[in-house]
């Protein structure tokens, strides 16, 4: 129930809707950054650009938003994040305020939770928001407490929508550097429509985020539902998963390690990872303690996560400017060989034309070099900027000379190779047959079939034509993180 008087109400509506107040330095230098990355990467996209640009701009653009909340609230970056999801009333909120030791979220029959929710710890008790203009708001506790699905029937105000999200400092929270994010839950799971809701949406954005997620089932399912399994499917494989039992008291005992069991059979058999399946009853604490799921929080709180926002933004650059690469090189084989073509034509008409072909790529050749170019000025611009928000809001920040290490420099080994060859005159394609078992290999467990076939020629080479300490990556990309591991391995068979 809405404990609002409507007075608050309004109050509460007019400050989540509010643009009002001017723009702090670091918001404008952020809305800045955006409006030059949005017009600056349209104008270097328009003649060359990877044909995945717009997956990377999307994931890059996630990011920025995430770096713009994580601005305002700085506390949040070096925290692990602890996702909690499931279905309408699950349990997450009941099992959170048993892990909190006290009800701060909303957690009845009815109410669900409408906007994700962060909780850390803070030196003092206070509660805020983000909204849908940037603008961090200050809620009471009656007024968090109100933001579920019950108010916004009543007052038809879709907080889901204006608030992005809420966050929850709390002196007596245990654990430093986590933070426990309650999401929405992503649908009901009496619902027989297939219509993904808005608050689907935002759970799966929010728990995708996440480096660990709790997954709470009702115990009165009997089992895992089958919407779980499908929304499930959806998340990171690789993020580790905690389920729990929820409302264990409303089953006997043999029924809940039955049910435990069925759930830990489905997953395995849905390929689904887990790293257990526990009960928890706030009636029972006796039988079924949260004790059990704490324990699993001490050992995801060892230790703060690493700032990785430079690291993510700068794969869209690199990408981009590894495409262009790969593009320069195509187009100096195909001058290489229209210079060839070229000694050989006698036929005046012939000559003109490849003359005019070779003009032409040239001018691409020049074209992808002002582009790359102009990549590069806009990647230094924004890891500049980016610094001075870092600074100015208390988030590490790598200085932009640092960045290059962050993502070593690459390059294609197929498109090199092939390069090589064409300017040695090797006319061989064998070499090129026995490297591709390795460019298919993630885990680039195919040395030895290149090095057993074709190990002297590849190690002469890498030798000429990539640093010492480059390797594979990334299926096709060699980079240098295990550049000893390779050239150990070349060294040994063509010694």
């Amino acid at each position: 129930m809405n404990t609002l008087t409507p007075e608050q109400s309004h109050s509460l509506i007019c400050r989540a809707v509010s643009q009002k107040g001017e723009e702090s330095p670091m918001a404008a230098t952020l809305s800045k950054m955006e409006k030059t990355i949005n017009e600056e990467m349209h104008k270097v996209s328009r003649y060359h650009s990877p044909p995945d640009l717009v997956h990377y701009f999307f994931e890059f653009k996630k990011e920025f938003e995430r770096f713009r909340e994580f601005s305002e609230f700085p506390e949040l970056a070096r925290k692990v994040i602890v996702g909690f999801g499931g279905a309408f009333s699950a349990g997450k909120s009941s099992l959170l305020n048993a892990i909190l030791g006290r009800k701060i979220l909303p957690a009845e029959v009815d109410p669900t939770t409408t906007v994700p929710a962060f909780i850390i710890k803070g030196s003092e008790e206070a509660i805020s928001a983000f909204n849908l203009f940037g603008r961090k708001i200050s809620l009471s506790a009656h007024e968090f407490v109100a933001l579920t699905h019950d108010y916004e029937k009543e007052y038809g105000t879709p907080m889901g929508h204006i608030l992005k999200s809420a966050h929850l400092a709390l002196p007596e929270f245990s654990w430093e550097n986590l933070a426990l994010l309650d999401t929405p839950g992503y649908s009901n799971a009496d619902d027989e429509s297939d219509t993904e809701s808005a608050d689907a949406r935002t759970a799966r954005t929010q728990l995708n985020t996440a480096q660990f997620i709790v997954w709470v089932i009702r115990a009165e399912a009997g089992t895992i539902p089958e919407k779980d399994l499908k929304f499930l499917a959806s998340l990171r494989p690789e993020i580790p998963k905690l389920f729990i039992l929820s409302q264990a008291d409303k089953r006997d005992e043999q029924d809940i390690r039955d049910i435990m069991a069925l759930i830990r059979n489905t997953l395995e058999k849905r390929g689904i990872g887990f790293i257990d399946v526990l009960p928890f009853s706030a009636r029972k604490k006796k039988l079924y303690p949260a004790e059990a799921i704490t324990a699993v929080l001490d050992q995801w709180n060892t230790k703060p996560r690493e700032v990785l926002f430079a690291r993510n933004f700068k794969v869209l650059f690199i990408h981009f400017i590894r495409y262009l690469d790969e593009k320069k090189l195509s187009a100096e084989r195909s001058l290489n060989r229209l210079n060839r073509v070229l000694g050989l034509a006698d036929d005046e008409d012939i000559r003109q034309d490849i003359e005019e072909l070779q003009q032409k790529t040239k001018l691409e050749i020049d074209q992808l070099d002002g582009e790359r170019e102009i990549l590069m000025g806009l990647s230094n611009t924004f890891f500049r900027e980016l610094k001075k928000v870092g600074d100015e809001v208390g988030i590490e920040m790598p200085e932009p000379s640092e960045m290059d290490l962050l993502a070593p420099d690459g390059a294609n080994i197929l498109e090199l190779l092939r390069s090589y060859m064409e300017k040695k005159k090797i006319r061989s394609k064998g070499l090129e047959k026995h490297l591709l078992p390795l460019m298919q290999a993630a885990d680039c467990r195919n040395y030895d079939i290149i090095i057993r076939q074709e190990g002297n020629r590849l190690n002469e080479i890498l030798m000429d034509t990539m640093p010492a300490d480059a390797i594979c990556h990334n299926y096709t990309i060699i980079t240098r993180q295990e550049g000893e591991k390779l050239k150990d391995l070349l060294l040994k068979a063509c010694a």
